[in-house]
């Protein structure tokens, strides 16, 4: 949203030359490539951005990231064909495929899903908890609070 008005992208494009001076790491992202090739601003935080990772991309938009990426054959077809969590890292010059995985207990304080989350609040308030294996135990001691192994 910063990047859509010009004093915003300038604020960010001065984070991102001036942040590795200071110790200090900006995070930013993008759901498509062209937001970011398509001003001065974008190309100034892709420039000084010293790790990328690009997520399966669309037929609509893998020609944008392809003209600034400069993907092999080989590179084109994973992003076209990416699974979940499956994506390209760029890093210290050069580009790795990689496979993000979060374990039981990272999913559990990571997820936005309906469904998980409605889940979880019944099983945080019945007396028994959710092992990360997904096993059910009591709580012993006199102790009421719900409480979720890790």
């Amino acid at each position: 949203m910063l990047l859509a008005h010009p004093s915003g992208g300038a604020f960010l494009a001065d984070v991102a030359r001036r942040a590795r001076k200071h110790y200090l790491g900006l995070v930013t992202i993008w759901q498509k490539v062209g937001d970011l090739t398509g001003s001065e601003h974008g190309e100034t935080i892709l420039t000084n951005s010293e790790m990328k990772l690009l997520l399966k991309q669309s037929e609509e938009i893998i020609d944008v990231a392809d003209a600034r990426f400069r993907f092999t054959p080989g590179e084109r077809r994973f992003l076209l064909g990416a699974l979940k969590g499956e994506g390209l890292l760029f890093a210290r010059g050069g580009r790795w495929p990689i496979k993000i995985e979060a374990s039981p207990a990272e999913h559990r304080l990571a997820t936005t899903n309906p469904r998980e989350l409605v889940d979880l609040a019944e099983v945080t308030s019945s007396p028994t908890a959710l092992r990360a294996n997904g096993s059910r135990r009591r709580l012993n001691g006199a102790s009421s609070a719900p409480a979720l192994e890790l």
